[in-house]
């Protein structure tokens, strides 16, 4: 098992970043004082010298430490490598820090002994550690004990610098130290240390070759990087081959002129190089410059991020970034990052992470002292994690080159990384350094590595590193490099024994980190030259700080080899590089003692797998096991590794596949994770509060990511999302976090290939993200993914972006725009709410879809986007989605593409400040909402065709004053099932104007329902119908003005219109439904229409104000409820009324006078109940049918009188009557009901006839008090007798009886009322009637007479001795009628002829009626001929003409329209014409013989598939015309009328048709229809003759245009129409002359024949382009010439001011048009204007010139 290490070698890397690292200064070296003679006196910090003769090795270290300023921070001290150096030594701290500056070289585990006298040698090699002097390579040693030396080079050092002397010529390398030696040592040192130091003051010198041009220092210079050299203000005089120097940060810069360019008082140079050492003679200088980070620049792929503000210690995250320097403004930099990554096959890569402040250069030249130093400094931040192969395996090279800082007047630094490894590796490093080279008396290398943090864990073969250099070459006479290197090395070494015994195998790891400086320097001291160059070790295995040695036996961690194996030191248990934690398939480790100690706790499932669950290691740097004794690490549990402080960087086990909730909560150092490439799952919370994590790596295998699993790592600058990932655990609350929820810093995010879906909330509150782009694989961003990521500037979405989820960027306040691809599909709630930045958006054709449900708590994608006002939207846009831009509170005005045809619901609701829309020409539906709470809106103009607006379309916009209607508005969804729903316009409160769209027919249902406006409404003629609710509850219209032409007035029409004051009903109205005026409580006045026959029901109910009616003598039926709680005061019947419904007049409480008509038959139950004010009634004879409480509850009722067909006194028809007192039932009553007179207080006599054979119990409720009159021995004395009620006989005789009618007329199965007329009224006889046929006629007891069969027959009555008779003719009515087409189907302006028979044939009347019910539609003449007008339906309709009401009807449906114009501007189709159509248009021009048609230039029909046929009178077709063949054409028809008809398929339209005159053959008119060309115009004569020879039209009827400039596509097609608009064939000539323009054979024609060009620069005609005077004229002269016309009159130009302005091509064109007088001068005629643009009037005059010189 152990042999499996053998392929593994664990190496613990640290990757140096190579930025300059800041020098210690001289109060940091040694903070020493500076004596007044400016000798320096060396006083240490730390203890004295003692006055001993000798120093202990501890003392000798802490006074290096002292003079060279060493420091580390407390956290970062190396581990303890001597075995004989604890905790508590004086020393403990001061060795450590030697350490960590590679100052002390002993092997790790060998004593220290720091009380021990330090011996030459170890002083010698310490202090050249520190100062690193350098021998000869060849040179020889001059002490003759070199072989008992260990360090002879630095033991010759020291002798060379006088630090100690031979003895007997040998060196004594063990001899202790005396204090004297030591005193002088340090001194020297100090002075070589400070030799160092620059002093930025400095005055500096330079001398230059006399040759040389100096520009003053001081003077401002621009320098590009193509060495061009700009001198602002340049004081000096600089000619081309001069050598000039310029000074860029202190140093002069030297130059050869190239060339020379003088740009007022600023030179630009382009130079060539020049020699420096040929231009500077003399330097003495010193000073630093710092690296220009704002010129920073990547190598190849490697990304760069500019930063301010910051701190290293935090890798520079808490700073601002920014993606250029220009961005960051004039804020200074304070750190730059590199960005490497390496990608390998099977998904490995390293990324490395390069962050660099404090830049600086430092340098210090005197040729005449011939000392010279260059150095850098500055502090790096580096990261690195990744999993890879070795570099040379997959082809790429070890040392790789990531980017450049420039240093103005120095050179250059160059960043690079070394790699030669294989395996994994996690790593994190702060590190302050300088390296520079010094000449003084000779060469030495200047050094300072200073870690500020160091981790590291890995599992690989290694070494790597990395280099940062400075190339100087921008000093004088100073040219070459220095550079540094930092890195590690690692090793393994494996036993295996096969004795049988334990352990069978041994595994030794070991690594240490390397450093090492270098440079290559040449410098000219004029009289003498010097080169350098060398390479030294500063750390190595046997000095290095980070020294890490580790065994294992048997995959257990030991203390020591139970084998014997000597492998020296072993890291302490307690480091933390990396003892405990290291456990390779073991849970622990070794502690202080040896004893095993747990470092990992774990359960397992039942499938054997472990998973973590607690740590007791203390390592920064954690590689996790995948197997713990012999179980497979599968999971990492909960809070597993949190609050772990100390992990810096971790490696995850490719053997885990979940990382469970809080797993590494609180881990505030951790900078790094590699996580396992298996992994599945990482749950909530998991890396929460990880301040310090900087980069993540998500595996391509990882599918979950729950709420807050990174949230708040604020260090976190960059994340790959793989393509798995599917499931963030978002339940549908937004209280749960995203992923990355508080990730402030983290600006990059990258999408794996292939990824097809971003997970809900995976970016929640993100404030860190500024850019994000979305690759093309993905299809669909779920929900919420970037909420809240408010400073998120730039989104590039994918190209194959189908869906958009709810509250994707919602709160993404900083976004300004968004474009949204072709092809997304869904857009969903919330989108974009709160976005408030966002200012313009596109939206694309190919979306439908945005769930919006519509509930209040769900948003419109662009919700609250206060800040959007430009909308683009797609072309072939079709519908506005549901909810879109529901709560934008930012738009403002939006136009409409016309391919839209529907606004979907709450598509614009609440738009609180939009106050503009323009809409779609081809608008077909508004849907409900549409634009509710659009609050600033004031105008609505809605487009033409427009079909259907729903209900609360405009609901609630408070601001809307006025408002178009079109005629195309049919329908807006509005039902009595939906009646709770608003009106389109309901709650406008402002809604004053309302314009109605010519032709208008309908007023929809609930159009402007609840609309609470001023209405000021005044309906058009021609509008036949008010649909239901239309107009009801419109609160503040006062009054309405209905058309003419109304026909219908649905239910509710205008109901509760509580301001509503009088109203006049139109007598064309043939149906008006109920309650159309029902609750408008203040009107009072009501003009019926005359034909009226009914009043429906609640009609007027509630009208409370309505005190008095007129009805219209056709009323038959007063409806039920029609006035109920009106304020009625009177009322009079017409005599056509013969029924009052149930509670027509109920509680109409201030009704005091009611007169019924004679031939009222019915009156319905509750009619006029609590009528309280009613005092007395009088029903005719007429009456027979009552209903139930009729009058019940009239208090005031005093006085009835009852008609005598009356036979029951229905239930509690007078019940609490209060003031009724007595009254006369009629003869044929048979019976009294319940409660008839029940509760009538005062109620006290009645008289009941003989015929009465039943009254109820209840009748009466005060019998003691009453009397009843009647005859005695009938039922009325037996209920008296009864019912103790006081009886009185009565008797009283007829004296005369009639009937009226005397004859009657009556329709078989009619029944007809006889009225019996008895004097006196109040007699008592019986009376009997009978027929003298019961087979023809039949009579009831009360004069009913029914038909039963065509006859005749006498009815007669008795009453007592008295009689009547009445002559009865039964005829026999229609029953049926028979059609010979029931339905048709015609094409307008056709006839049919309908014949109509009736059933039977035995009928007495068999004559119809005809009528149509639309006859704009369908007409017919009551001979039956039906003709067809309008696309539509209607029906025709016989009916019988016996009255028998019987009908038939005919469906006839019109599949095109007709339209006879009465005038020329008639003759016009729609723009663009719709699909199928087959439409007619005739004129007809009186007095005509024959007539010309002229057809507008925009004539156009879809070429090949439409056509336009015309006719003459006699429908002979005229001729076809397809495309633009009609295009300003004139055709001549015989007679005086032209039909037109147009035909299109299905698919595909054009511009269509228009006739823009109709004239009499050859005729021409007296005057123009223009109204901006007058007779007093100079121009008028030449408009009048192109008019007349359709030669040119104007922008419409009345505008011609005449200042307007004409375009050469124009005049083109002028020419044509002169020349006779021959056919020619299409060719692609010109470019922006494509097929089937308006202008195509006119252009096309004129290049044929010469009369016209195009551009030869461009290849274009230019048609839209204006066209010049001498363009005109040279095109007229070319015509001429191609009629062969003789052009060779020619005029001198001379005389024109401007003939110089005449091109060449024009010139004799010009001379032809002015000798002709085809053209003149303009003003005083001396000013020919020949560039100058042709108005449409001066072409109208060089037209009519043209043809009076040579004709047409």
């Amino acid at each position: 098992m152990g042999k499996r290490f053998i392929s593994i070698l664990l190496a613990l890397i640290m990757i140096i970043s190579l930025c300059p690292v800041q020098m210690v200064s001289a109060e940091e070296k040694g903070k020493n004082e500076t004596s007044e003679s400016g000798s320096a006196v060396y006083q240490s910090d730390a203890e004295e010298l003692s006055d001993g003769d000798t120093i202990t090795r501890g003392e000798w270290v802490k006074n290096l430490n002292s003079l060279f300023g060493f420091s580390v921070e407390e956290d970062n001290f190396p581990d303890n490598y001597f075995s004989d150096l604890s905790a508590d030594s004086e020393y403990y701290k001061d060795v450590l820090l030697a350490v960590e500056f590679g100052v002390i070289d002993l092997e790790a585990g060998e004593a220290f002994h720091p009380d021990e006298p330090a011996a030459r040698e170890f002083a010698a090699q310490t202090m050249n550690n520190c100062l690193r002097f350098e021998r000869e390579e060849d040179g020889n040693y001059s002490f003759a004990d070199v072989d008992q030396t260990l360090y002879p080079d630095a033991d010759q050092i020291a002798v060379e610098r006088g630090w100690f002397g031979l003895i007997d010529g040998a060196f004594h390398p063990e001899m202790p130290i005396t204090t004297a030696e030591a005193e002088a040592i340090f001194k020297d040192a100090e002075a070589v240390w400070r030799s160092t130091d620059v002093d930025t003051s400095y005055d500096n010198t330079f001398e230059f070759a006399e040759d040389v041009i100096v520009v003053p220092e001081g003077t401002e210079i621009l320098l590009d990087e193509n060495q061009t050299v700009t001198v602002i203000d340049c004081p000096v005089e600089i000619a081309v081959g001069n050598t000039f120097a310029v000074y860029i940060n202190g140093l002069p810069q030297a130059y050869q002129a190239a060339e020379v360019t003088k740009d007022g008082n600023n030179l630009v140079i382009k130079t060539d190089e020049t020699e420096q050492d040929e231009v500077v003679t003399d330097i003495d200088a010193q000073g630093e410059a710092e690296g220009d980070l704002s010129l920073a620049q990547a190598e190849g792929d490697t990304e760069v991020t500019y930063i301010t503000g910051g701190t290293a210690e935090q890798a520079f995250m808490d700073g601002q970034e920014f993606a250029s320097p220009r961005a960051a403004g004039s804020v200074p930099l304070d750190a730059v990052r590199f960005k490497k990554t390496l990608n390998f096959d099977r998904g490995l890569s390293v990324t490395l992470n390069c962050t660099l402040s404090d830049l600086k250069v430092k340098y210090k030249i005197n040729t005449g002292n011939m000392e010279a130093y260059v150095g850098i400094q500055g502090t790096a931040t580096v990261n690195c994690s990744g999993k890879f192969d070795g570099m040379e395996a997959v082809g790429l090279p070890s040392s790789l080159t990531i980017g450049y800082i420039p240093v103005g007047g120095v050179g250059s630094i160059q960043v690079q990384v070394d790699f030669s490894m294989g395996g994994q590796i996690t790593l994190s490093l702060v590190e302050g350094f300088s390296a520079g080279v010094q000449y003084k008396d000779g060469f030495r290398l200047v050094q300072d590595f200073h870690k500020k943090s160091f981790s590291i864990a890995a599992e690989a073969s290694v070494q790597a590193g990395a280099t940062v250099s400075l190339n100087v070459n921008g000093i004088p006479l100073v040219d070459g490099s220095v550079y540094a290197s930092i890195g590690a090395e690692g090793a393994i070494a494996v036993n295996t024994y096969d004795d049988g015994q334990k352990p069978e195998t041994c595994i030794h790891l070991s690594a240490y980190m390397y450093a090492t400086i270098g440079g290559r320097l040449s410098i000219d001291f004029i009289i003498k030259k010097f080169s350098y160059s060398k390479e030294l070790e500063i750390y190595t295995m046997a000095n290095s700080p980070v020294r890490v040695m580790f065994h294992y036996e048997d995959n257990v961690q030991v203390p020591q080899c139970t084998r014997g194996w000597d492998v020296g030191y072993f890291t302490p248990w307690d480091s933390k590089y990396g003892s405990n934690g290291r456990g390779y398939g073991s849970s622990t480790g070794i502690g202080k003692n040896g004893e095993p100690y747990t470092i990992y706790e774990y359960t397992v499932d039942e499938d054997g797998n472990a998973t973590i669950t607690g740590y007791n290691g203390n390592v920064t740097a954690l590689m996790i096991p995948s197997v713990l004794d012999g179980y497979p690490v599968t999971g990492i549990g909960s809070r597993a590794f949190s609050g772990r402080n100390e992990l810096v960087t971790v490696v995850v086990p490719d053997s885990v596949v979940t990382i469970q909730s809080q797993a590494f909560k609180d881990c505030a150092g951790l900078e790094s994770i590699l996580l396992s490439n298996n992994l599945q799952n990482i749950q909530g919370y998991a890396f929460e509060n990880c301040v310090s994590l900087e980069s993540v790596n998500l595996p391509g295998s990882l599918e979950v990511l729950k709420e807050g699993a990174f949230q708040n790592c604020v260090g976190l600058v960059d994340v790959f999302i793989p393509a798995a990932l599917q499931d963030t655990g978002y339940m549908g609350s937004r209280a749960y976090p995203g992923a990355f929820n508080g990730c402030a810093n983290l600006k990059s995010v990258t999408f794996e290939e292939g990824m097809t879906r971003i997970p809900n909330y995976l970016f929640w509150k993100c404030t860190g993200l500024e850019e994000v782009t979305i690759p093309d694989t993905i299809t669909e961003i779920s929900s919420g993914v970037f909420s809240g990521c408010i400073n998120l500037k730039t989104v590039n979405l994918s190209k194959n972006l189908e869906k958009l989820g709810s509250y994707a960027f919602s709160d993404c306040t900083s976004l300004t725009s968004v474009i949204l691809p072709e092809g997304l599909i869904g857009l969903y709630e919330g989108a974009f709410q709160k976005c408030t930045g966002l200012i313009e958006i596109n939206i694309p054709a190919s979306l439908t879809d945005t769930g919006y449900m519509g509930n209040n708590a769900y948003p419109g994608a662009f919700a609250d986007c206060s800040s959007l006002d430009k909308i683009t939207f797609g072309e072939g846009l079709l519908e506005i989605p549901s909810g879109l831009f529901s709560g934008c509170t930012g738009l403002k005005e939006i136009t409409l593409p016309d391919s839209i045809t529907k606004i979907k619901w709450k598509a614009f609701g609440n738009c609180t400040n939009l106050d503009k829309i323009n809409f779609s020409q081809n608008l077909k539906v508004i849907d409900s909402s549409a634009f509710v709470g659009c609050t600033a809106l004031q105008e609505v103009r809605l487009p033409d065709n427009l079909e259907e607006m729903y209900q609360g379309a405009f609901q609630n916009c408070t601001s809307l004053s006025k408002v178009y209607i079109p005629a195309s508005m049919q329908n807006t969804g509005y039902t009595a099932s939906n009646k709770m729903y608003p009106g389109v316009f309901s709650g406008c409160s402002s809604l004053k104007e309302v314009e109605f769209g010519e032709g208008i027919k309908t007023i929809p249902q609930g159009l402007f329902y609840g609309c609470n406006g001023p209405l000021e409404l005044e309906v058009p003629e021609g509008v036949t119908e008010i649909k239901y609710r239309a107009l009801a509850s419109c609160s503040a219209m006062k009054s309405i003005k209905l058309p003419e032409t109304l026909k219908v007035i649905e239910s509710q029409a205008m109901s509760n219109c509580s301001s509503l004051e009088n109203i006049v009903l139109p007598d064309s109205l043939e149906k008006i439904d109920g309650s159309i005026l029902s609750d408008c409580t203040a009107l009072t006045s009501v003009t019926l229409p005359e034909s009226m026959n009914q009043i429906p029901d609640s009609m007027f109910a509630n009208d409370t104000c309505l005190e008095s009616i007129e009805l219209p003598k056709t009323i038959q039926t007063i409806s039920s409820s029609a006035f109920s709680g009106s304020g009625l005061k009177s009322i009079v019947m017409p005599d056509s009324v013969t029924k009052i419904d149930k509670k027509a007049f109920l509680e109409c409480k201030a009704l005091t006078d009611v007169t019924l008509n004679e031939g009222l038959e019915q009156i319905g139950a509750e009619a006029f109940k609590d009528c309280e004010n009613l005092k007395e009634i009088e029903i005719p004879d007429s009456v027979n049918n009552l209903g139930t409480k009729i009058f019940a509850d009239c208090d005031a009722l005093s006085k009835v009188d009852l008609g005598t067909s009356m036979t029951v006194i229905p239930n509690e028809m007078f019940y609490q009557c209060k003031s009724l007192e007595q009254i006369k039932l009629p003869y044929g009553i048979t019976e009294i009901g319940e409660s008839a007179f029940a509760n009538c207080v005062n109620f006290k006599e009645i008289t009941i006839p003989q015929a009465t054979e039943k009254i109820a119990a209840s009748v009466f409720s005060y019998p003691a008090g009453m009397t009843i009159y009647g005859v005695q021995g009938t039922y009325a004395e037996t209920y008296a007798s009864e019912n103790g009620i006081k009886f009185e006989n009565i008797d009283i005789p007829s004296k005369e009886v009639s009937l009226d009618p005397k004859e009657l007329s009556v329709r078989v199965n009619e029944t007809k009322q006889l009225t019996l007329k008895v004097e006196p009224s109040d007699f008592t006889d019986s009376v009997l009637w009978k027929s003298s046929n019961t087979d023809v006629a039949s009579v009831d007891s009360t004069g009913h007479v029914t038909g039963n069969k065509k006859g005749t027959a006498t009815i007669k009555v008795t009453v007592g001795d008295k009689s009547a008779s009445c002559k009865v003719q039964v005829l026999q009515p229609v029953t049926s009628i028979n059609l010979n087409r029931t339905s048709l189907t015609m094409d307008a302006l056709d006839t049919f002829q309908l014949t109509a028979r009736v059933n039977p044939g035995t009928a007495d009347d068999q004559t119809v009626s005809w009528s149509s019910s639309d006859e704009q539609i369908a007409s017919v003449d009551q001979n039956g001929i039906v003709t067809a007008y309008k696309k539509g339906t209607a029906e025709i309709k016989a009916t019988a003409n016996d009255g028998s009401g019987v009908s038939k009807s005919c469906e006839v449906e019109v599949k095109n329209n007709a339209y006879v114009a009465s005038d020329v501007s008639e003759l016009e189709s729609m723009h663009n014409y719709e699909n199928n159509c087959s439409d007619i248009w005739i004129y007809t021009l009186k007095d005509a013989a024959d007539i010309d048609v002229y057809f507008d230039e925009q004539t156009e029909v879809e070429d090949g598939f439409d056509y336009i046929y015309i006719y003459d009178k006699d429908n002979n077709q005229i001729g076809s015309y397809t495309g633009k063949e009609l295009s300003g054409q004139k055709i001549t028809i015989s007679g005086d009328t032209v039909k037109i008809r147009l035909v299109s398929d299905e698919g595909g339209v054009a511009w269509g048709f228009k006739v823009t005159d109709v004239r009499k053959k050859g005729d021409t008119p007296s005057e123009l229809p223009y109204t901006d060309v007058d007779k007093e115009d100079w121009f008028y004569s030449y408009v009048v003759y192109v008019y007349q020879k359709g030669l040119m039209s104007g922008f419409d009827e009345t505008t011609f245009g005449p200042d307007e400039l004409l375009t050469r596509g124009q005049f083109a097609s002028i020419l044509y129409r002169v020349h006779g608009a021959p056919e020619i064939s299409y060719s692609p000539i010109f470019q922006d002359v494509p097929d089937g323009q308006w202008f195509t054979k006119a252009v096309l024609w004129a290049n044929s024949v010469g009369v016209a060009a195009g551009y030869e620069s461009t290849g274009l005609f230019g048609t839209n382009d204006n066209i010049s005077r001498e363009q005109l004229v040279v095109m007229m002269y070319r015509y001429a010439q191609y009629r062969g016309y003789d052009t060779s009159k020619a005029a001198d130009l001379d005389k024109y001011q401007d003939m110089s302005s005449v091109s060449g091509y024009a010139v004799e064109a010009m001379k032809w048009a002015t000798a002709n007088g085809i053209i003149s001068g303009k003003g005083d005629g001396s000013i020919l204007d020949p560039q100058g643009n042709a108005s449409r009037a001066e072409c109208a005059t060089i037209i009519v010139q043209f043809v009076e010189k040579y004709g047409m």
